[in-house]
């Protein structure tokens, strides 16, 4: 079988510069590249023309120097899309994916596999009626795009998968009438990478108080609420120090709190109009400093895999507070190195952690409920130790990059064998 993975145009893919969703599709390539042949479509901002094999797979980096010139032309041109709207359009990265679908049509591929962006498909399918177009969903835009428009797009497309059952079965419910199968392809962790202490016994008594909180520094992962929550923990745990790892960029308004209909993540927009703040990693510095808690909280920016697991190792537990996770990797993560995890009722996190066994699920928003949580697990050293263990199995029975692949795998035979 020939597969071909179409990843977004701003993805890093090739260790170490990989973001989530290169880290995702690297892993399931190599996988997938022991039972097929597998190309993965990058961008690539320099000019040259360069085939990278890797682990099996051949990379093919496609220049986007044309998109980004247009991209800033479009911008600033008042009134031709509305705002938030332009991402979702036929004019975003045109010519990535024309030169993609133009270099598969020459390669014949089984399977085009398309992360994300839908508007990709019809022209895909166009240039290669023979190829099974395969759409990933790591986010809720095709639920949350206009609806008819999505529609179209999807008419294109062989198979729908979604990085959760959260994801998967909301884009079924908002088509019903689409006969296209939608299915579930969970994410993964590495357990050769992210693995359990054992030097002592996985006690986690004997880690420092340290909680880590790992993703992108943004409004709608609720970091906010996750600072004002350690004023309590302080309290009771003056030791208590927490490690904010990811990137200090706010995911534009447009990707998600400027499309949700919910109430909770549309009251996320007072970080973008001012109200608040214009510039979130502002917000939360001055917030440190007005709360008192400046020796208790670090921003380390983002990191590599490498660099990330010295840090899982080092932690006490993992929190993700986020107001909307279509999956939840870094509790994947902090599970497979035996922490017990901390979350939000949201999304995807809901079927990843195990509530009262390998973790707490908390209402989004509430300080004083992750707060509560936080404290259980720093200061009681038994519950920390038997969530962790128990994390850690499900880590491994559950959310593995084979599984992943597996899932992948038999999905593309079913398929391809429709004929």
């Amino acid at each position: 079988m020939k597969i071909a993975f179409v990843v977004q145009p701003f993805d890093g893919i090739i260790p170490p510069f990989q973001n989530s969703i290169g880290l995702i599709i690297y892993n399931s390539a190599r996988i997938l590249a022991e039972k097929a042949t597998i190309t993965v479509y990058y961008p690539r901002k320099r000019k040259e023309h360069i085939l990278q094999k890797l682990d099996g797979v051949l990379y093919r980096p496609i220049p986007i120097d044309f998109d980004r010139r247009l991209l800033e032309v479009v911008e600033r041109v008042p009134g031709v899309f509305d705002h938030g709207k332009l991402f979702a359009s036929w004019i975003y990265y045109p010519g990535y994916i024309s030169r993609i679908a133009w270099d598969a049509r020459r390669r014949d591929f089984d399977i085009m596999h398309i992360v994300n962006f839908s508007q990709f498909a019809p022209l895909v399918k166009r240039l290669n009626p023979r190829t099974r177009i395969v759409l990933e969903m790591q986010c809720e835009w095709l639920t949350q795009l206009n609806p008819s428009t999505i529609k179209k797009r999807l008419s294109s497309v062989d198979m729908v998968t979604g990085s959760s059952n959260h994801i998967s079965s909301s884009v079924q419910t908002k088509f019903p009438e689409l006969s296209i199968p939608c299915r579930t392809a969970y994410n993964g962790v590495d357990p050769a990478r992210f693995q359990r202490e054992t030097d002592n016994g996985g006690n986690t008594s004997q880690k420092s108080k340290t909680l880590l909180f790992v993703g992108r520094v943004s409004p709608e992962k609720g970091v906010h609420v996750l600072i004002d929550a350690m004023t309590e923990v302080v309290k009771q745990v003056p030791d208590a120090h927490l490690l904010i790892v990811g990137p200090r960029g706010q995911l534009p308004l447009e990707y998600i709190v400027g499309l949700t209909d919910e109430e909770e993540l549309k009251n996320l927009s007072v970080f973008y109009d001012g109200t608040l703040s214009h510039n979130y990693q502002d917000y939360l510095e001055k917030r440190v400093d007005e709360l008192g808690i400046r020796k208790n909280v670090e921003f380390t920016g983002g990191m590599t895999q490498e660099e990330l697991v010295q840090l899982y190792h080092r932690a006490r537990l993992l929190v993700n507070p986020s107001y909307s996770e279509s999956f939840g990797m870094s509790l994947v993560e902090g599970m497979a190195v035996g922490l017990p995890v901390v979350a939000t009722r949201v999304g995807g996190m809901k079927e990843i952690v195990d509530p009262g066994k390998t973790g707490f699920l908390v209402e989004m928003g509430s300080a004083f409920e992750l707060g509560e949580a936080l404290l259980r697990l720093l200061t009681d050293d038994q519950l920390c130790e038997a969530m962790g263990a128990n994390g850690y199995q499900r880590a491994l029975q559950q959310f593995s990059w084979q599984r992943r692949a597996r899932d992948l795998w038999d999905y593309y035979e079913s398929l391809v064998s429709k004929g």
